[in-house]
């Protein structure tokens, strides 16, 4: 009988992990930002044998086609050619070719100024920051969610795959609905005046990297915080990871 459990157990736990493995399969929404996610991967690629000294010159000539197709697919007016991570692949790709012309690489020399005071400053903020479920109401603007996010967005990410994605809420019907569906979302004093999702677009990985989103996304999410604290915003992380199926859809 207990050898019929642990095979019941077991079952269950390969559905779970063949519903989870669902998610990989995106079905007809298209955009651009899959070939833009396997530039900055390629890019990525480039630049790790640009800081190797022991240069070779044709090295990675593959990967580097591969980026100039990507770049070339990308249009003119897509917004995230804006984005810091755009231009420094367009950058990357730059310094690619000066190397290959100059049959070597000049690395960089970065020197980092490092103080008590900025230890200090950065250990009192760290120690600041808590789990909040008391909130004011107080509106916080468009401008000031763009500069946490941006920060946030500067966090390192598997392969420079730029997967991280905020959908900021500000409206209390929704939010009302939003909130019962995710587990640890109780004992709030108060209405919830912004309810944050942090995603991973699962396109551009593979089920083999089926738990770098959650890393990705919780890096980016650890500079959020932090990021809000040192605006005067507290806030508190919710898991998703334990929802279920009806919660899901």
């Amino acid at each position: 009988m207990l050898h019929l459990r642990v095979r019941y157990w077991h079952f269950l736990e390969m559905l779970k992990l063949w519903r989870y493995l669902e998610h990989f399969e995106m079905g007809g929404y298209q955009d651009h930002y899959p070939n833009y996610s396997r530039l900055c991967t390629a890019c990525h690629i480039l630049d790790k044998g640009l800081h190797i000294r022991e240069f070779q010159v044709g090295h990675s000539a593959r990967v580097y086609c591969q980026a100039k197709t990507l770049m070339a697919k990308l249009p003119a007016d897509a917004p995230f050619r804006q984005d810091e991570a755009f231009r420094w692949c367009a950058n990357v790709i730059k310094q690619y070719e000066k190397a290959q012309e100059a049959k070597a690489v000049q690395l960089p020399e970065i020197h980092l100024d490092s103080s008590e005071a900025d230890q200090r400053t950065f250990d009192a903020l760290v120690r600041s920051r808590t789990s909040c479920r008391d909130f004011v109401m107080d509106e916080v603007s468009d401008q000031v969610w763009r500069e946490i996010v941006e920060l946030a967005l500067s966090a390192p990410n598997s392969c420079c795959r730029q997967t991280v994605r905020y959908y900021i809420v500000h409206n209390t019907e929704a939010i009302q609905k939003l909130a019962p569906l995710v587990a640890g979302a109780t004992g709030f004093n108060k209405v919830i005046p912004y309810f944050i999702c942090v995603t991973s677009d699962l396109r551009v990985y593979t089920s083999k990297d089926h738990r770098l989103p959650y890393i990705d996304a919780a890096l980016s999410l650890d500079l959020f915080s932090l990021a809000a604290r040192t605006r005067g915003i507290l806030s508190t992380i919710l898991n998703f990871e334990h929802a279920t199926v009806q919660e899901r859809r």
